[in-house]
């Protein structure tokens, strides 16, 4: 697998400093995630494709994708800075938001990925096709915990539960790989469009799923935060 480790810093920090610039207002504080928990999933993705037989060792970028979703839930570590006035985010508000954040990297992170068979880079923005599996996919996402078999008197370090591990990762790479299919093109569907969503009988604390990121990405924004040359962090 090439390396992607760049990719990686280059996708966080992105989504990070278009937060703190654009949205960090409204919410009252900021968002930086640590290099070293960046590094230690990157790596944890390279030998996840090393010898194992239910992945190909040169995965496509929407395994790459979902294996970035489930190591980075695991191993990113978030700092998040109240602004003046505000209040510090509880630790219950924090877990919601790594999830977010989650959600906004993948747009970027694909953004940089090629396609093996043509070495093509990807050319649209992915999203979620409606609100619907925008909040579902939110909540699957902070259901997968990361599998580990607990440990017993004879172990003294935690043991991945390789097989679902596997699992998670084309799991979501399904959802992932058609979304992109259905982004940017016009859907003829019975329910699209039809379905309302109350986000009154949503629980306050899951409501800003729907609209924490508004406006979302454009093109002429990605391919601006994408060339950064330097984002501060730990």
């Amino acid at each position: 697998m090439q390396n992607l480790l760049p990719v990686f810093y280059k996708t966080v920090e992105a989504v990070c400093h278009d937060w703190n610039e654009h949205h960090s207002k409204s919410w009252g504080f900021n968002v930086e995630v640590g290099r070293k928990s960046i590094a230690r999933s990157y790596f944890f993705v390279a030998d996840l494709f090393v010898g194992n037989p239910s992945l190909p060792p040169n995965p496509g970028p929407f395994k790459l994708a979902a294996a970035f979703l489930v190591s980075g839930k695991r191993f990113f570590q978030f700092y998040f800075y109240p602004l003046q006035d505000s209040e510090a985010l509880p630790s219950e508000d924090q877990d919601l938001w790594k999830t977010r954040f989650l959600l906004k990297s993948i747009t970027v992170f694909l953004l940089q990925l090629k396609l093996n068979k043509t070495e093509k880079k990807l050319q649209k923005l992915w999203d979620t096709p409606s609100n619907h599996y925008r909040l579902d996919l939110l909540n699957l996402l902070r259901w997968c915990d990361f599998p580990v078999i607990p440990m017993s008197p004879a172990t003294t370090t935690p043991i991945v539960d390789i097989m679902r591990l596997n699992r998670m990762v084309m799991a979501l790479t399904l959802i992932i790989e058609a979304c992109y299919y259905l982004c940017e093109n016009e859907v003829t569907c019975d329910v699209k469009g039809h379905v309302h969503l109350h986000p009154e009988e949503l629980d306050e604390s899951v409501r800003a799923d729907l609209y924490f990121d508004m406006p979302g990405y454009t093109k002429e924004q990605v391919k601006e935060l994408l060339n950064l040359k330097k984002v501060n962090s730990k």
